[in-house]
């Protein structure tokens, strides 16, 4: 039996939760200096330590999270010429994330 596609058209609030839950999750046990809530300024890089593979990591568990796979990621840790971006905010990853989800079928599992 074929699974039934559903639309995604979440709203910015149920993105925004989803992505500080995702990232409360992954960074609960690092040691970091960051001692406040994830906000929409909060630094993958500089504030919660992220790293390369970090952000690999992180852009799966959203894919899954969301049931969205696919996600053109590059675009939000590259710029237009093609080099990687220092950091990014939460600011900028939901961005990302209401831009390239809206509208997008979900994966079944």
């Amino acid at each position: 039996m074929a699974a039934i596609a559903r639309t995604i058209d979440p709203e910015p609030e149920a993105i925004r939760d989803g992505v500080v839950r995702i990232l409360e999750d992954m960074t609960s046990d690092w040691e970091t200096e960051f001692a406040g809530p994830i906000g929409p300024d909060t630094r993958l890089g500089a504030e919660l330590g992220f790293c390369s593979i970090d952000i690999v990591q992180l852009a799966i568990a959203l894919e899954e999270f969301f049931e969205c796979k696919g996600l053109p990621f590059q675009q939000v840790v590259t710029t237009p010429d093609g080099k990687y971006v220092d950091d990014i905010t939460v600011s900028e990853l939901l961005r990302f994330l209401c831009r390239n989800m809206t509208g997008r079928e979900r994966q079944a599992s």
